[in-house]
């Protein structure tokens, strides 16, 4: 299978912050819609379903801009893996966020749920990660990442990034091939399978984090960013 290329993997990535998408938390727009059309599978844009879509299909065409899908072709070198069985399968993983490169697949688990990202690199002065979550707005955005892990957007945090790795399937710049990849040891059947994290905040939770984000979004367009 021929890798992605990174800099046509971030393009898409930056691109995605300003483009409209189903993904929120009412049904039928919630991660479990999906067709397949002509041998790809069109799923809405949830938080591994876009890295998917531009791994395992064509940049230039995965994303449908009417529909808010992405698509992907599930095959037999691939399968149609999780977040999980994704990071089980990166190379130089690390706990430590303060070391994380440009194109590092970023993942956590937390209750009862698991979430990942796309760490893209510096913007204006900051560590940007891209992710699909509709903990904040729905969507894509480019979160903030400290070199703890803490994730935030417009200054408004949500759960830590635990771990990050290189992905097999994309072309780093100036990067040494990957050794080979030993089948992992731990059990990721163990690793949510569906789901977001942030979805699954207790209704309370939810409901701080929407006030603390009108907060700052009004203070936002007061002040500007």
């Amino acid at each position: 299978m021929d890798k992605v290329k990174w800099a046509d993997f971030k393009a898409m990535c930056e691109h995605l912050d300003s483009v409209p998408t189903l993904y929120d938390n009412s049904f039928p727009n919630n991660l479990l819609n999906g067709r397949w059309e002509n041998g790809y599978f069109f799923k809405t844009a949830d938080c591994w379903n876009y890295i998917k879509s531009a791994l395992w299909s064509n940049c230039a065409i995965a994303y449908d801009t009417t529909a808010g899908h992405y698509c992907y072709q599930p095959n037999a070198e691939l399968g149609d893996w999780t977040g999980g069985q994704m990071l089980a399968h990166c190379y130089d993983r690390s706990t430590d966020m303060s070391n994380i490169q440009e194109g590092e697949f970023l993942y956590l688990v937390a209750n009862g749920g698991s979430h990942a990202g796309v760490y893209i690199g510096e913007i204006n002065g900051k560590r940007k990660v891209c992710e699909f979550t509709p903990i904040w707005e729905n969507g894509c955005h480019l979160s903030d990442i400290a070199n703890d892990g803490t994730r935030s957007y417009m200054g408004v945090k949500c759960y830590a990034w635990q771990e990050h790795g290189k992905m097999p399937w994309i072309e780093y710049p100036t990067v040494a091939e990957p050794p080979v990849v030993v089948p992992p040891t731990e059990d990721i059947t163990e690793t949510p399978v569906d789901g977001d994290a942030d979805e699954n905040l207790p209704l309370w939770k939810k409901l701080v984090i929407e006030i603390l984000f009108a907060i700052a979004k009004a203070i936002n367009e007061v002040f500007g960013k």
